[in-house]
């Protein structure tokens, strides 16, 4: 099992008399590591972070920025390609399957 991460969390205990929004951190093992408003976005790794965090690199992942000259916009039928089609890339779909916090829903 995968750590998960959950933002926005409805979380309820009777036990404890808890009834609110707030995040959520399940470890490995499927325990509660965290919850509730001290769980925030920024406690949850990114997906680079969690990428370099995997061991499956050698080296760390580095994006390059570089300032450019001139700025070629591409084609409208390239913009938002994702939502216009219903398309992924096979960098997209392999990141979301391997790397993200949110838990995939089973059949």
């Amino acid at each position: 099992m995968k750590e998960k991460f959950f933002i926005n969390a409805r979380i309820i205990d009777p036990s404890q008399n808890i009834d609110e929004v707030g995040g959520l951190i399940i470890d490995n093992n499927g325990k509660i590591k965290a919850l509730g408003k001290s769980v925030k976005k920024e406690n949850i790794p990114t997906k680079i972070e969690k990428i370099d965090l995997s061991g499956k690199f050698e080296n760390s992942i580095v994006t390059d920025v570089r300032e450019t000259v001139k700025f070629y916009p591409a084609e409208e039928y390239h913009q938002d390609y994702a939502v216009k089609t219903g398309k992924l890339c096979y960098q997209q779909l392999y990141v979301m399957y391997n790397y993200s916090p949110i838990p995939k829903a089973t059949p």
